[in-house]
Protein backbone atom coordinates (compact mmCIF):
# COMPACT_ATOMS: atom_id res chain seq x y z
CA UNK A 1 0.00 0.00 0.00
CA UNK A 2 1.13 3.12 -0.74
CA UNK A 3 0.14 6.69 0.62
CA UNK A 4 0.01 9.43 -1.48
CA UNK A 5 0.73 12.40 0.81
CA UNK A 6 4.79 12.82 0.60
CA UNK A 7 6.23 15.68 2.45
CA UNK A 8 9.79 16.38 1.84
CA UNK A 9 12.17 15.54 4.30
CA UNK A 10 13.06 18.27 7.17
CA UNK A 11 15.84 20.97 6.88
CA UNK A 12 18.10 20.75 9.63
CA UNK A 13 16.62 22.55 12.96
CA UNK A 14 13.02 22.58 11.25
CA UNK A 15 10.04 21.19 13.16
CA UNK A 16 9.88 17.64 11.58
CA UNK A 17 5.89 17.39 10.91
CA UNK A 18 5.57 13.69 10.10
CA UNK A 19 3.11 11.01 10.85
CA UNK A 20 3.09 8.08 13.80
CA UNK A 21 1.93 4.74 13.86
CA UNK A 22 2.46 3.41 16.97
CA UNK A 23 2.34 -0.62 17.32
CA UNK A 24 1.58 -1.27 21.31
CA UNK A 25 2.03 -5.19 22.30
CA UNK A 26 0.49 -5.74 25.79
CA UNK A 27 3.19 -7.30 27.81
CA UNK A 28 6.04 -7.81 25.32
CA UNK A 29 9.20 -9.36 26.75
CA UNK A 30 12.17 -7.22 25.83
CA UNK A 31 14.30 -10.74 26.19
CA UNK A 32 11.82 -12.92 24.36
CA UNK A 33 11.85 -10.22 21.44
CA UNK A 34 15.59 -10.09 20.90
CA UNK A 35 16.03 -13.84 21.48
CA UNK A 36 13.20 -14.72 18.56
CA UNK A 37 14.42 -12.01 15.99
CA UNK A 38 18.46 -13.47 16.65
CA UNK A 39 17.06 -17.06 15.43
CA UNK A 40 15.47 -15.26 12.52
CA UNK A 41 12.09 -15.86 14.09
CA UNK A 42 10.89 -12.02 13.62
CA UNK A 43 12.24 -10.85 10.22
CA UNK A 44 10.07 -7.38 10.33
CA UNK A 45 11.55 -6.39 14.26
CA UNK A 46 14.68 -6.97 12.66
CA UNK A 47 14.36 -4.85 9.75
CA UNK A 48 12.87 -2.18 12.27
CA UNK A 49 15.64 -2.27 14.61
CA UNK A 50 18.18 -2.69 11.83
CA UNK A 51 16.68 0.59 10.82
CA UNK A 52 16.55 1.94 14.02
CA UNK A 53 16.74 1.98 17.49
CA UNK A 54 15.92 -0.33 20.26
CA UNK A 55 15.68 -0.44 23.99
CA UNK A 56 14.52 -1.87 27.02
CA UNK A 57 11.37 0.87 28.26
CA UNK A 58 11.11 1.59 32.19
CA UNK A 59 7.65 1.08 33.34
CA UNK A 60 5.72 2.59 36.18
CA UNK A 61 6.70 1.55 39.31
CA UNK A 62 3.47 -0.80 39.84
CA UNK A 63 4.11 -2.53 36.15
CA UNK A 64 0.04 -3.06 35.58
CA UNK A 65 -2.08 -2.43 32.81
CA UNK A 66 -4.40 0.39 34.08
CA UNK A 67 -1.47 2.11 35.42
CA UNK A 68 0.80 1.61 32.56
CA UNK A 69 -1.08 2.59 30.01
CA UNK A 70 -2.48 6.19 31.50
CA UNK A 71 0.99 7.13 32.05
CA UNK A 72 1.29 6.11 27.94
CA UNK A 73 -0.86 7.93 27.59
CA UNK A 74 -0.36 11.25 29.59
CA UNK A 75 3.18 11.24 29.92
CA UNK A 76 1.99 11.98 33.58
CA UNK A 77 3.58 9.66 36.46
CA UNK A 78 0.77 7.86 38.43
CA UNK A 79 0.68 10.23 41.70
CA UNK A 80 -0.64 12.92 39.06
CA UNK A 81 -2.80 10.93 36.62
CA UNK A 82 -4.42 9.01 39.20
CA UNK A 83 -4.97 5.23 38.19
CA UNK A 84 -3.06 2.57 40.05
CA UNK A 85 -4.56 -1.18 39.60
CA UNK A 86 -7.91 -2.22 37.57
CA UNK A 87 -10.01 -1.71 41.00
CA UNK A 88 -8.94 1.34 43.08
CA UNK A 89 -9.36 2.55 46.57
CA UNK A 90 -12.42 4.81 47.28
CA UNK A 91 -10.89 7.83 49.13
CA UNK A 92 -11.44 7.45 52.65
CA UNK A 93 -13.51 4.36 52.36
CA UNK A 94 -12.31 0.50 52.34
CA UNK A 95 -14.49 0.30 49.07
CA UNK A 96 -12.96 -0.09 45.38
CA UNK A 97 -14.17 1.09 41.71
CA UNK A 98 -13.19 -0.29 38.35
CA UNK A 99 -11.15 2.37 37.05
CA UNK A 100 -11.65 3.67 33.83
CA UNK A 101 -10.35 6.35 31.51
CA UNK A 102 -12.41 9.29 32.80
CA UNK A 103 -10.81 8.72 35.92
CA UNK A 104 -7.27 9.92 34.30
CA UNK A 105 -6.46 13.30 35.28
CA UNK A 106 -4.01 14.90 32.07
CA UNK A 107 -4.97 14.82 28.89
CA UNK A 108 -3.87 11.67 26.43
CA UNK A 109 -1.50 12.97 24.04
CA UNK A 110 -4.01 11.78 20.96
CA UNK A 111 -6.60 14.32 22.66
CA UNK A 112 -3.69 16.81 22.55
CA UNK A 113 -3.23 15.86 18.71
CA UNK A 114 -6.73 15.91 17.85
CA UNK A 115 -7.04 19.28 19.24
CA UNK A 116 -4.10 20.85 17.19
CA UNK A 117 -5.80 19.56 13.98
CA UNK A 118 -4.01 15.90 13.62
CA UNK A 119 -6.45 13.24 11.98
CA UNK A 120 -6.19 10.20 15.09
CA UNK A 121 -6.80 6.91 15.40
CA UNK A 122 -6.84 4.97 18.99
CA UNK A 123 -7.82 1.26 18.73
CA UNK A 124 -7.51 -1.38 21.43
CA UNK A 125 -5.91 0.88 23.73
CA UNK A 126 -6.22 -0.02 27.64
CA UNK A 127 -7.93 2.59 29.93
CA UNK A 128 -9.74 4.65 26.90
CA UNK A 129 -13.07 3.21 27.87
CA UNK A 130 -15.72 5.24 27.52
CA UNK A 131 -14.44 6.37 24.28
CA UNK A 132 -13.35 10.36 24.34
CA UNK A 133 -14.21 12.21 21.02
CA UNK A 134 -11.08 12.97 18.76
CA UNK A 135 -10.34 14.31 14.84
CA UNK A 136 -10.93 10.71 13.94
CA UNK A 137 -11.72 7.50 15.33
CA UNK A 138 -10.76 5.15 18.99
CA UNK A 139 -12.10 2.05 19.79
CA UNK A 140 -11.80 1.26 23.47
CA UNK A 141 -9.58 -1.57 24.55
CA UNK A 142 -10.61 -4.80 26.50
CA UNK A 143 -11.38 -2.73 30.12
CA UNK A 144 -15.24 -1.94 28.37
CA UNK A 145 -17.99 -3.62 29.43
CA UNK A 146 -18.87 -5.04 26.14
CA UNK A 147 -18.61 -4.10 22.24
CA UNK A 148 -22.20 -3.18 22.93
CA UNK A 149 -22.04 -0.72 25.20
CA UNK A 150 -22.38 3.11 24.94
CA UNK A 151 -19.31 4.60 24.87
CA UNK A 152 -17.26 1.90 22.99
CA UNK A 153 -16.46 3.89 19.67
CA UNK A 154 -16.29 7.28 18.77
CA UNK A 155 -18.09 7.98 16.40
CA UNK A 156 -20.72 6.33 18.46
CA UNK A 157 -21.60 4.78 14.81
CA UNK A 158 -18.26 3.12 14.48
CA UNK A 159 -19.03 0.06 16.47
CA UNK A 160 -21.93 -1.01 14.02
CA UNK A 161 -20.19 -0.53 11.04
CA UNK A 162 -17.32 -2.48 12.34
CA UNK A 163 -20.15 -5.30 13.97
CA UNK A 164 -21.60 -5.58 10.29
CA UNK A 165 -18.69 -5.76 8.38
CA UNK A 166 -16.66 -8.03 10.76
CA UNK A 167 -19.18 -9.88 13.22
CA UNK A 168 -18.74 -9.65 16.85
CA UNK A 169 -15.64 -7.20 18.03
CA UNK A 170 -12.98 -9.55 19.92
CA UNK A 171 -12.66 -7.23 23.09
CA UNK A 172 -10.07 -10.09 24.60
CA UNK A 173 -9.30 -13.50 24.10
CA UNK A 174 -10.81 -15.97 26.86
CA UNK A 175 -8.25 -18.63 27.18
CA UNK A 176 -8.07 -19.58 30.61
CA UNK A 177 -10.46 -22.26 30.95
CA UNK A 178 -8.67 -23.96 27.72
CA UNK A 179 -5.34 -23.18 29.56
CA UNK A 180 -6.12 -24.47 32.48
CA UNK A 181 -7.69 -27.75 31.42
CA UNK A 182 -4.25 -28.60 29.77
CA UNK A 183 -5.50 -27.59 26.04
CA UNK A 184 -2.77 -25.14 25.36
CA UNK A 185 -2.60 -25.44 21.72
CA UNK A 186 -6.40 -24.68 21.52
CA UNK A 187 -6.04 -21.68 23.77
CA UNK A 188 -2.79 -20.26 22.08
CA UNK A 189 -5.03 -20.85 18.51
CA UNK A 190 -7.88 -18.92 20.24
CA UNK A 191 -5.35 -15.49 21.52
CA UNK A 192 -3.82 -15.40 18.05
CA UNK A 193 -7.29 -15.68 15.94
CA UNK A 194 -8.25 -12.67 18.51
CA UNK A 195 -5.42 -10.84 17.97
CA UNK A 196 -5.24 -11.61 13.65
CA UNK A 197 -9.14 -9.90 13.51
CA UNK A 198 -8.34 -6.80 15.37
CA UNK A 199 -5.21 -6.81 12.71
CA UNK A 200 -7.54 -6.85 10.67
CA UNK A 201 -9.41 -4.61 11.80
CA UNK A 202 -7.20 -1.81 12.55
CA UNK A 203 -5.59 -2.18 8.78
CA UNK A 204 -8.99 -1.56 7.39
CA UNK A 205 -9.40 1.28 9.53
CA UNK A 206 -5.93 2.81 8.34
CA UNK A 207 -6.99 1.92 4.35
CA UNK A 208 -9.66 4.70 4.77
CA UNK A 209 -7.77 8.20 5.82
CA UNK A 210 -4.17 9.38 5.76
CA UNK A 211 -3.79 9.09 9.30
CA UNK A 212 -1.34 11.64 11.04
CA UNK A 213 -1.21 9.43 14.26
CA UNK A 214 -2.67 5.78 14.34
CA UNK A 215 -2.17 3.99 17.77
CA UNK A 216 -3.05 0.26 17.87
CA UNK A 217 -2.55 -1.98 20.83
CA UNK A 218 -2.93 -5.69 20.56
CA UNK A 219 -3.09 -7.21 24.13
CA UNK A 220 -3.29 -11.33 23.85
CA UNK A 221 0.49 -11.57 23.98
CA UNK A 222 0.10 -10.31 27.61
CA UNK A 223 -2.73 -12.96 27.86
CA UNK A 224 -1.22 -15.90 26.45
CA UNK A 225 2.48 -15.07 28.68
CA UNK A 226 0.27 -15.40 31.49
CA UNK A 227 -1.08 -18.89 30.86
CA UNK A 228 1.33 -20.35 28.59
CA UNK A 229 4.50 -19.24 30.21
CA UNK A 230 6.78 -21.89 30.30
CA UNK A 231 7.40 -23.05 33.96
CA UNK A 232 10.37 -25.64 33.43
CA UNK A 233 12.64 -23.31 30.84
CA UNK A 234 12.43 -24.13 27.24
CA UNK A 235 9.87 -26.75 27.55
CA UNK A 236 6.62 -24.74 26.19
CA UNK A 237 8.36 -21.50 24.88
CA UNK A 238 7.09 -23.01 21.07
CA UNK A 239 4.16 -20.77 22.19
CA UNK A 240 5.38 -17.48 22.91
CA UNK A 241 7.33 -17.79 19.91
CA UNK A 242 4.61 -17.96 17.75
CA UNK A 243 2.98 -15.46 19.42
CA UNK A 244 5.85 -12.80 18.82
CA UNK A 245 5.42 -14.21 15.53
CA UNK A 246 2.16 -13.58 14.84
CA UNK A 247 2.80 -9.75 16.11
CA UNK A 248 5.71 -9.68 13.46
CA UNK A 249 3.11 -10.48 10.92
CA UNK A 250 1.24 -7.80 11.88
CA UNK A 251 4.06 -4.89 11.93
CA UNK A 252 5.11 -6.28 8.47
CA UNK A 253 2.09 -4.82 6.93
CA UNK A 254 2.89 -1.30 8.23
CA UNK A 255 6.60 -1.76 7.95
CA UNK A 256 5.77 -2.03 4.11
CA UNK A 257 3.71 1.01 3.79
CA UNK A 258 6.23 3.75 1.40
CA UNK A 259 5.42 7.13 2.89
CA UNK A 260 9.26 9.05 3.76
CA UNK A 261 6.77 10.58 6.26
CA UNK A 262 5.79 7.79 8.89
CA UNK A 263 8.04 7.12 11.77
CA UNK A 264 6.72 3.79 13.25
CA UNK A 265 6.98 3.18 17.10
CA UNK A 266 6.89 -0.22 18.63
CA UNK A 267 6.09 -0.33 22.54
CA UNK A 268 5.09 -2.48 25.47
CA UNK A 269 3.48 -1.21 28.74
CA UNK A 270 5.61 -3.63 30.79
CA UNK A 271 7.66 -6.98 30.24
CA UNK A 272 6.68 -10.45 31.34
CA UNK A 273 8.18 -13.48 33.24
CA UNK A 274 7.84 -16.34 35.73
CA UNK A 275 5.56 -15.49 38.55
CA UNK A 276 7.32 -15.97 41.84
CA UNK A 277 3.65 -15.90 43.86
CA UNK A 278 5.39 -14.13 46.58
CA UNK A 279 2.53 -11.69 47.02
CA UNK A 280 0.29 -14.42 48.20
CA UNK A 281 2.55 -14.64 51.21
CA UNK A 282 2.47 -11.42 52.05
CA UNK A 283 -0.66 -11.01 53.74
CA UNK A 284 0.04 -13.37 56.10
CA UNK A 285 3.61 -12.59 56.68
CA UNK A 286 2.28 -8.98 58.10
CA UNK A 287 -0.02 -10.84 60.24
CA UNK A 288 2.42 -13.44 61.81
CA UNK A 289 4.99 -10.01 62.50
CA UNK A 290 1.80 -8.87 64.07
CA UNK A 291 1.41 -5.40 61.82
CA UNK A 292 -2.11 -6.87 60.59
CA UNK A 293 -4.35 -8.33 63.62
CA UNK A 294 -7.71 -10.01 62.85
CA UNK A 295 -10.97 -10.60 64.06
CA UNK A 296 -12.56 -13.95 64.50
CA UNK A 297 -16.25 -13.12 64.56
CA UNK A 298 -18.50 -10.12 63.37
CA UNK A 299 -20.12 -9.00 60.78
CA UNK A 300 -17.58 -8.46 58.29
CA UNK A 301 -16.69 -12.24 58.95
CA UNK A 302 -20.28 -13.53 57.50
CA UNK A 303 -20.67 -10.36 54.36
CA UNK A 304 -16.90 -11.97 53.33
CA UNK A 305 -18.20 -15.31 53.62
CA UNK A 306 -21.82 -14.94 52.10
CA UNK A 307 -19.95 -12.88 49.35
CA UNK A 308 -17.43 -15.57 48.44
CA UNK A 309 -20.45 -18.21 48.55
CA UNK A 310 -22.41 -16.37 45.89
CA UNK A 311 -19.32 -15.17 43.70
CA UNK A 312 -18.87 -19.09 43.84
CA UNK A 313 -22.33 -20.64 43.34
CA UNK A 314 -24.65 -17.87 40.92
CA UNK A 315 -24.34 -17.73 37.40
CA UNK A 316 -22.78 -14.81 35.86
CA UNK A 317 -25.93 -13.16 34.67
CA UNK A 318 -27.52 -13.38 37.75
CA UNK A 319 -24.67 -11.96 40.17
CA UNK A 320 -25.16 -8.86 37.45
CA UNK A 321 -28.83 -8.58 38.19
CA UNK A 322 -27.82 -8.43 41.90
CA UNK A 323 -25.21 -5.89 41.69
CA UNK A 324 -27.50 -4.10 40.23
CA UNK A 325 -29.90 -4.37 42.27
CA UNK A 326 -28.18 -3.52 45.17
CA UNK A 327 -24.83 -1.74 44.58
CA UNK A 328 -24.27 -0.42 47.88
CA UNK A 329 -24.68 -4.03 49.62
CA UNK A 330 -22.18 -5.55 46.37
CA UNK A 331 -19.78 -2.55 47.12
CA UNK A 332 -20.04 -3.83 50.82
CA UNK A 333 -19.31 -7.36 50.12
CA UNK A 334 -16.26 -6.64 47.36
CA UNK A 335 -14.81 -4.67 50.39
CA UNK A 336 -14.74 -7.59 53.02
CA UNK A 337 -14.05 -10.16 50.54
CA UNK A 338 -10.56 -8.07 49.86
CA UNK A 339 -9.70 -7.05 53.06
CA UNK A 340 -11.21 -10.26 55.22
CA UNK A 341 -11.61 -9.40 58.97
CA UNK A 342 -9.02 -7.15 59.80
CA UNK A 343 -9.64 -5.50 63.42
CA UNK A 344 -8.65 -1.76 62.33
CA UNK A 345 -8.22 -0.71 65.85
CA UNK A 346 -4.99 -2.59 65.99
CA UNK A 347 -3.65 -2.90 62.78
CA UNK A 348 -1.11 -0.90 61.52
CA UNK A 349 -0.10 -1.96 58.17
CA UNK A 350 -1.69 -4.77 55.77
CA UNK A 351 -1.64 -6.09 52.77
CA UNK A 352 -4.12 -7.95 50.32
CA UNK A 353 -3.53 -9.86 47.03
CA UNK A 354 -5.54 -8.77 43.85
CA UNK A 355 -4.52 -8.36 40.25
CA UNK A 356 -1.47 -10.44 40.49
CA UNK A 357 -0.08 -8.06 43.02
CA UNK A 358 0.42 -7.81 46.96
CA UNK A 359 1.83 -4.44 47.69
CA UNK A 360 1.81 -2.55 51.66
CA UNK A 361 -0.59 0.12 53.05
CA UNK A 362 -0.40 1.70 56.17
CA UNK A 363 -3.31 2.08 58.46
CA UNK A 364 -2.85 6.17 58.16
CA UNK A 365 -4.86 8.42 60.27
CA UNK A 366 -6.71 11.03 58.85
CA UNK A 367 -6.50 9.07 55.68
CA UNK A 368 -8.07 5.75 56.41
CA UNK A 369 -11.58 5.09 58.17
CA UNK A 370 -10.23 4.06 61.74
CA UNK A 371 -6.40 4.99 60.78
CA UNK A 372 -4.64 4.57 64.12
CA UNK A 373 -1.07 5.55 62.70
CA UNK A 374 -0.07 9.10 62.96
CA UNK A 375 1.30 11.09 59.96
CA UNK A 376 4.49 12.64 60.10
CA UNK A 377 7.50 10.58 62.09
CA UNK A 378 5.29 7.73 63.06
CA UNK A 379 4.58 6.99 59.84
CA UNK A 380 7.81 7.43 58.55
CA UNK A 381 9.75 5.30 60.56
CA UNK A 382 7.02 2.78 60.18
CA UNK A 383 7.28 2.71 56.60
CA UNK A 384 11.54 1.88 57.17
CA UNK A 385 10.80 -0.28 59.44
CA UNK A 386 8.72 -2.51 57.35
CA UNK A 387 11.20 -1.99 54.04
CA UNK A 388 13.70 -3.06 56.07
CA UNK A 389 11.63 -6.26 57.18
CA UNK A 390 10.33 -6.73 53.89
CA UNK A 391 14.44 -6.53 52.01
CA UNK A 392 15.32 -9.14 54.55
CA UNK A 393 12.52 -11.78 53.73
CA UNK A 394 13.96 -15.40 52.37
CA UNK A 395 12.89 -18.25 50.39
CA UNK A 396 12.28 -20.63 53.41
CA UNK A 397 13.34 -23.49 51.23
CA UNK A 398 16.76 -21.86 49.57
CA UNK A 399 17.47 -19.08 51.17
CA UNK A 400 17.45 -17.13 48.62
CA UNK A 401 16.27 -13.65 48.84
CA UNK A 402 12.61 -13.18 47.71
CA UNK A 403 11.64 -9.40 47.65
CA UNK A 404 13.79 -7.32 44.74
CA UNK A 405 12.67 -3.90 45.68
CA UNK A 406 10.28 -2.25 48.49
CA UNK A 407 9.98 1.19 47.58
CA UNK A 408 8.28 4.16 49.76
CA UNK A 409 5.23 5.69 48.09
CA UNK A 410 7.39 8.89 48.11
CA UNK A 411 10.22 7.23 46.55
CA UNK A 412 7.82 5.89 43.88
CA UNK A 413 5.07 8.45 43.04
CA UNK A 414 4.82 11.87 43.07
CA UNK A 415 1.55 14.64 42.91
CA UNK A 416 -2.16 15.27 44.09
CA UNK A 417 -2.91 12.31 43.93
CA UNK A 418 -0.38 9.83 45.82
CA UNK A 419 -2.94 8.67 48.69
CA UNK A 420 -4.51 6.27 46.22
CA UNK A 421 -1.30 4.69 45.95
CA UNK A 422 0.59 1.73 48.33
CA UNK A 423 2.61 3.17 51.00
CA UNK A 424 5.01 0.60 50.25
CA UNK A 425 5.68 -1.22 46.31
CA UNK A 426 6.70 -4.67 46.52
CA UNK A 427 8.37 -6.37 43.98
CA UNK A 428 9.69 -9.79 44.29
CA UNK A 429 12.64 -11.82 42.53
CA UNK A 430 11.00 -13.42 39.19
CA UNK A 431 13.51 -16.01 39.21
CA UNK A 432 11.79 -18.88 40.34
CA UNK A 433 8.45 -19.77 42.50
CA UNK A 434 8.93 -18.90 46.37
CA UNK A 435 7.84 -21.42 48.25
CA UNK A 436 6.50 -19.00 50.87
CA UNK A 437 8.43 -15.76 52.87
CA UNK A 438 10.64 -15.71 56.12
CA UNK A 439 11.84 -13.14 58.24
CA UNK A 440 14.09 -14.23 61.11
CA UNK A 441 12.08 -17.09 62.68
CA UNK A 442 8.77 -16.33 61.72
CA UNK A 443 7.41 -18.83 58.34
CA UNK A 444 4.53 -18.20 56.08
CA UNK A 445 4.08 -21.06 53.81
CA UNK A 446 0.11 -20.63 53.47
CA UNK A 447 -1.13 -18.92 50.42
CA UNK A 448 -3.42 -16.05 51.30
CA UNK A 449 -5.60 -16.67 47.62
CA UNK A 450 -4.73 -19.07 44.20
CA UNK A 451 -3.10 -17.19 41.85
CA UNK A 452 -3.48 -19.06 38.47
CA UNK A 453 -0.81 -16.89 36.50
CA UNK A 454 2.28 -18.37 35.30
CA UNK A 455 3.62 -15.53 33.67
CA UNK A 456 3.67 -12.23 35.70
CA UNK A 457 4.73 -8.70 35.03
CA UNK A 458 7.73 -7.46 34.89
CA UNK A 459 9.59 -3.97 34.77
CA UNK A 460 10.88 -3.35 31.63
CA UNK A 461 9.46 -3.46 28.17
CA UNK A 462 10.18 -3.04 24.60
CA UNK A 463 10.93 0.16 22.49
CA UNK A 464 11.58 0.52 18.85
CA UNK A 465 11.63 3.31 17.28
CA UNK A 466 12.56 3.86 12.93
CA UNK A 467 11.65 6.65 10.38
CA UNK A 468 12.91 9.93 8.74
CA UNK A 469 13.90 11.46 12.26
CA UNK A 470 15.04 8.96 13.75
CA UNK A 471 18.88 7.98 14.26
CA UNK A 472 19.87 4.70 13.18
CA UNK A 473 22.04 2.78 16.09
CA UNK A 474 21.53 5.70 18.48
CA UNK A 475 21.09 4.37 21.75
CA UNK A 476 18.14 6.31 24.03
CA UNK A 477 19.00 7.07 27.64
CA UNK A 478 17.16 4.44 29.88
CA UNK A 479 13.95 6.02 28.48
CA UNK A 480 10.33 5.63 30.43
CA UNK A 481 7.33 4.76 29.95
CA UNK A 482 6.45 8.45 30.19
CA UNK A 483 8.46 9.92 27.61
CA UNK A 484 6.51 8.37 24.93
CA UNK A 485 3.91 11.27 24.84
CA UNK A 486 6.18 13.77 24.17
CA UNK A 487 8.53 12.21 22.11
CA UNK A 488 5.08 11.20 19.72
CA UNK A 489 4.05 14.49 20.04
CA UNK A 490 7.54 16.19 18.76
CA UNK A 491 7.17 13.83 16.05
CA UNK A 492 4.40 14.99 14.75
CA UNK A 493 5.44 18.59 14.98
CA UNK A 494 3.81 20.26 18.09
CA UNK A 495 4.98 21.51 21.08
CA UNK A 496 5.23 19.29 24.62
CA UNK A 497 3.12 20.71 27.66
CA UNK A 498 5.50 21.91 30.44
CA UNK A 499 4.37 19.65 33.10
CA UNK A 500 4.35 16.36 31.60
CA UNK A 501 6.72 14.19 33.61
CA UNK A 502 8.11 12.27 30.65
CA UNK A 503 11.03 13.85 28.58
CA UNK A 504 12.21 14.16 24.62
CA UNK A 505 13.87 11.04 23.63
CA UNK A 506 16.27 14.04 21.75
CA UNK A 507 19.36 11.79 21.51
CA UNK A 508 17.28 9.12 18.91
CA UNK A 509 16.62 12.06 16.36
CA UNK A 510 18.43 12.04 13.32
CA UNK A 511 21.01 15.32 13.08
CA UNK A 512 18.08 16.88 10.14
CA UNK A 513 15.54 16.78 12.57
CA UNK A 514 14.73 19.24 15.21
CA UNK A 515 16.28 18.34 18.31
CA UNK A 516 15.09 21.03 20.74
CA UNK A 517 11.69 20.26 22.75
CA UNK A 518 9.02 22.74 21.11
CA UNK A 519 7.39 23.52 24.80
CA UNK A 520 4.04 25.32 25.21
CA UNK A 521 4.40 28.26 27.03
CA UNK A 522 1.89 27.09 29.73
CA UNK A 523 0.19 23.80 30.17
CA UNK A 524 -2.23 23.07 27.32
CA UNK A 525 -5.59 23.25 28.00
CA UNK A 526 -7.63 20.24 27.67
CA UNK A 527 -11.58 19.31 27.16
CA UNK A 528 -12.62 18.63 30.95
CA UNK A 529 -14.10 15.41 30.70
CA UNK A 530 -17.11 14.08 32.63
CA UNK A 531 -16.75 11.05 35.13
CA UNK A 532 -18.67 8.22 33.64
CA UNK A 533 -18.47 5.77 36.23
CA UNK A 534 -19.76 1.93 35.55
CA UNK A 535 -23.16 1.32 36.35
CA UNK A 536 -23.41 -2.36 38.55
CA UNK A 537 -24.37 -4.06 36.17
CA UNK A 538 -21.27 -2.80 33.98
CA UNK A 539 -19.16 -3.24 37.12
CA UNK A 540 -20.02 -6.79 37.40
CA UNK A 541 -18.82 -7.44 34.06
CA UNK A 542 -15.58 -6.33 34.44
CA UNK A 543 -14.89 -7.70 37.82
CA UNK A 544 -16.03 -10.86 35.68
CA UNK A 545 -13.44 -10.59 32.96
CA UNK A 546 -11.13 -9.71 35.46
CA UNK A 547 -11.80 -13.27 36.98
CA UNK A 548 -11.76 -14.73 33.92
CA UNK A 549 -8.16 -13.27 33.28
CA UNK A 550 -7.26 -14.29 36.31
CA UNK A 551 -6.83 -11.43 37.90
CA UNK A 552 -9.40 -11.27 41.12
Amino acid sequence: MTISKQNSPPQAGQPHEGRVFVFGIDGAEPSLLRRFVDEGSLPSFARLLDRGVGAHLRSTPMPISPQAWASFATGLNPGRHSIFTFMDRIPGTFGFRPSNASHIQGASFWRLASEAGRRSAVLNVPMTFPAEPLNGLLVSGWLAPSAETDGFTHPPELATQLRERFGPYPLHAGIRDLAMQGQRQQALDAALSSMKRKADIAWHLWQQDTWDLFVFVVSEIDTIQHFLWPADGESGLDALRQAYIAADEILARWASVSDDDLTILVMSDHGAGLNPKGALYLPGLLEALGYTRRRSTGFSTLVAGAYRLVDRLLATRVKRRMAAYAPALHSTGMAAHVLGTIDWNRTRAYSYWAHGRADVWVNLAGRDPGGIVQPGDEYAELVAELCEVLLDCTDPQTGAPAVESAIPQNEAFHGPCVDAAPDIVVTFHADRVLSGLRCGDVIVTEPRGQDIHIGQHRLDGVFLASGPAIQPGTAPQAPNLTDLAPTILHLLGLSVPADLDGRLLSEILSADADRAQRVAPEPLPATERPIRDYSPEEEQAIRQRLRDLGYM
